[in-house]
């Protein structure tokens, strides 16, 4: 391995030294497009929807006044990470429908085509979690399962709709971009491994970027909102969410 590779590695690995299975975002938008459009397969809501209709459901924790989601990484080794906007309650309805005023104060005309995706009803359910969550004491390792020299090579190969940036510390520390990778570990000791595809941007080129179109012809272009984009376009693209990391604090 080169020194150079070695170097990036330890900055990636440097960057997680403070994360205990939670993920805070810096803004409501950002959790909630991210909560109606990541696959079901990964995300796990506050209540089971068995034999019911295939609306979302949004979980909010009114003890830790917290607004989340969670993430499974793993489909056979409980590894569920919280994502979270830390906010007093936004609304007090426990059913939304999708023409409730509430959604036009985040999303646009565009982005609500996309989430809402012919669902009609959001469930805003408010459960207390993590109260004792071991996870929180078990050892948690990040083993980098393929690290990418180009950012379009990089999108071009995530698997999921949505890429984590986490800005770097310093002024001049490049920006970790990263998804985790859905592979099975079968790690029997007291000790969490996360598998992550990513990247680091020296120029920061994404911070002010939400959206990461991919057209029919596999081009990329990088979007902060859906304004200029017509309907017929967005039924033929596909979409990468950024998701800005503002901590891995534990909410208390």
């Amino acid at each position: 391995m080169s020194v150079n590779l070695e170097k990036k590695i330890e900055y990636i690995k440097d960057a997680f030294k403070n994360f205990k299975n939670y993920i805070e975002l810096e803004d409501f938008k950002n959790y909630l497009f991210f909560t109606l459009n990541a696959p079901t397969a990964i995300i796990i809501t506050p209540t089971l929807n068995f034999g019911k209709s295939p609306n979302v459901t949004l979980g909010y924790d009114p003890f830790r006044k917290i607004y989340f989601t969670k993430l499974q990484t793993n489909l056979f080794v409980s590894s569920d990470i919280i994502i979270y906007y830390a906010s007093k309650p936004l609304t007090d309805k426990l059913i939304l429908k999708k023409d409730d005023k509430f959604f036009d104060d985040y999303l646009t005309a565009n982005e609500k085509e996309i989430a809402f995706a012919g669902r009609e009803k959001f469930l805003f359910i408010k459960k207390s979690i993590g109260i004792e969550n071991d996870k929180e004491k078990s050892k948690i390792e990040f083993n980098i399962n393929n690290y990418f020299n180009e950012m379009e090579s990089f999108i071009s190969s995530t698997s999921l709709p949505f890429i984590f940036l986490l800005e770097g510390s310093a002024k001049d520390d490049p920006d970790l971009l990263f998804t985790f990778n859905l592979k099975p570990s079968l790690n029997l000791s007291n000790t969490i491994i996360y598998y992550i595809d990513c990247f680091l941007d020296k120029e920061q080129k994404l911070r002010s970027i939400n959206y990461i179109k991919q057209d029919e012809n596999l081009e990329l272009t990088f979007m902060q909102d859906f304004k200029d984009i017509g309907h017929s376009e967005l039924f033929k693209s596909t979409f990468d969410l950024l998701l800005k990391i503002k901590s891995f604090n534990i909410p208390s």
